[in-house]
């Protein structure tokens, strides 16, 4: 709840100047589409009509799904810890474009089966996979609570390290059953 409380609205008053910014450029107007909504968008976060945000991170947040043993995916779940280090070798496809964007990879460990860590992934762990939802819950309504505020508290951290545009990613074998 606190948590919720300090969320901010944006502003809406510097939204609408990067608008007036956005269309006094020689080009037709809203003629950028989402990409100007976008823009516009993260001006309000940022508070500032002309938003420069050059510390940029993808957090991806890996655990496995129970439901693989149910034969759901065409990979087991080793496949989601493969990845992870992957990701952390900057050898997974989301690198290459995340260069290509000057932004930084993260990979986390919220939920990875077994696994025993490897350099570059960091380590917040909240349950060891899911669990399979045709025998119950995934997880309890505790976990799941932890699970959230780890993710945020992931998003404050970076904030303090003076990240100013954070995207959130996904990875883990499971995960769209």
């Amino acid at each position: 709840e606190e948590l919720i409380e300090g969320i901010e609205p944006v502003d809406r008053e510097v939204m609408e100047q990067a608008w007036k910014n956005w269309d006094s450029l020689c080009k037709p107007l809203r003629g950028l589409g989402w990409l100007e909504e976008a823009v516009v968008k993260i001006a309000g976060i940022c508070r500032t009509a002309c938003p420069h945000p050059d510390k940029r991170v993808v957090l991806i947040m890996g655990a496995d799904n129970g439901v693989v043993e149910e034969g759901v995916t065409q990979t087991d779940s080793s496949v989601t810890a493969a990845v992870a280090c992957s990701l952390a070798r900057g050898s997974s496809t989301v690198c290459p474009m995340a260069r290509v964007a000057r932004c930084e990879v993260l990979p986390v460990d919220i939920g990875i089966l077994d696994f025993p860590g490897c350099s570059g992934v960091l380590d917040r762990r909240v349950q060891n996979s899911t669990r399979d939802i045709t025998l119950g819950p995934a997880m309890s309504r505790e976990t799941c609570v932890r699970a959230i505020l780890t993710g945020a508290e992931l998003a404050l951290e970076q904030k303090k390290t003076g990240v100013n545009i954070l995207a959130g990613g996904e990875r883990g074998i499971g995960n769209t059953t």
